[in-house]
């Protein structure tokens, strides 16, 4: 029973990392009409920077915002020069584009950061809860992992469903000529 629960919980804390994932594609999809093959390689990007940041130093934290804000500014400009110029044009030309870009940016990941795989460090410990003296493999870092995805996603809810920012978000989703 105790093997039972240890691969659950791993297995619900790895569906909450494909979650956030899936959520990305989901919602660049609805806005652009476009699957942006590309996002693997700007996570992979915005990770490599944050490692860097805490291999000189830096905090988690601090890390965690490097990666957020160079995701924002990657992202804005992947959408501003390269995706909105392929909009409403053969879908095949978006595929090429942000195929293409994931290569280049997987690419340039590996002659700036090298090949060797590395792990990156948790924001809080990997050391498993005791419950009723048995050590579960499940962290606190898997909680976090757990909770920010679930704020994230309660958050993304609450904006699409009570706001009016999300009303037009929506309807810019279904009807973008519009």
């Amino acid at each position: 029973m105790g093997r039972f629960l240890d691969l659950s919980l791993a297995g619900i804390t790895s569906g909450a990392i494909y979650a956030a994932v899936a959520l990305a594609l989901v919602l660049i999809w609805r806005s652009t009409r476009i699957v942006n093959f590309a996002q693997g390689g700007m996570m992979t990007i915005t990770t490599f920077l944050a490692y860097t940041v805490v291999g000189h130093g830096g905090s988690y934290w601090l890390a965690l915002a490097v990666a957020i804000l160079s995701g924002l500014v990657l992202g804005a400009f992947v959408e501003r020069v390269l995706v909105r110029p392929v909009e409403g044009r053969p879908p095949l030309d978006a595929v090429v584009v942000t195929f293409g870009l994931y290569v280049l940016l997987q690419g340039l990941a590996g002659m700036i950061f090298g090949g060797t795989p590395r792990s990156y460090p948790p924001g809080f410990g990997i050391t498993g809860f005791q419950v009723d003296g048995h050590q579960i493999l499940f962290s606190p870092n898997d909680l976090w992992v757990i909770l920010v995805v679930l704020v994230i996603m309660a958050g993304l809810a609450v904006v699409f469903r009570r706001t009016s920012l999300g009303l037009r978000m929506r309807a810019a989703a279904f009807a973008p000529e519009v």
